[in-house]
C-alpha cells in the first residue's frame, strides 16, 4: 500500500494517498524510458543526454526516498557535468539493480 510504504512521501502529500498513487503510477511508467536513456547516453557518449535522464530519474525517485539509487543519479548526473563518461559507467553499473529495484518496489505499492 502506498501511504504504509513510502510513510515519509505520504506526509510529503498530506495523507492524499490517491495523488501518490497516482504519482506513483507516473513514474512507474517514465522511469524505464529514463533508465533506458541513460543506457543509450553511456553508449553513445552522450554527456548531455545523460545528465538530464540522470537528472529526470533522481527527481522521479527522490520522491520516494531511495537513497542509495537517488544518490547513485547525483554522481552520474555530476559525472556527467563534467563530461567524465567513464565515472559515469562505473557508478552506473554500481547502482542501476538499486535504481530497478526501487522503480519495482513502486510498482508494487500502488
Amino acid at each position: 500500500m502506498i501511504s504504509t510504504d513510502f510513510p515519509e512521501a505520504f506526509k510529503r502529500y498530506d495523507g492524499d494517498a490517491e495523488l501518490l498513487a497516482a504519482t506513483a503510477a507516473i513514474v512507474v511508467e517514465d522511469a524505464p524510458r529514463e533508465l533506458e536513456q541513460i543506457v543509450d547516453a553511456l553508449q553513445s557518449d552522450d554527456a548531455a543526454k545523460l545528465r538530464a535522464s540522470a537528472h529526470a530519474l533522481k527527481g522521479m525517485l527522490m520522491i520516494f526516498e531511495h537513497s542509495a539509487a537517488v544518490t547513485g543519479l547525483q554522481k552520474i548526473e555530476l559525472s556527467a557535468a563534467e563530461n567524465d563518461i567513464p565515472a559515469a559507467r562505473v557508478m552506473f553499473d554500481a547502482v542501476r539493480t538499486e535504481i530497478e529495484a526501487s522503480i519495482a518496489k513502486i510498482a508494487a505499492a500502488i
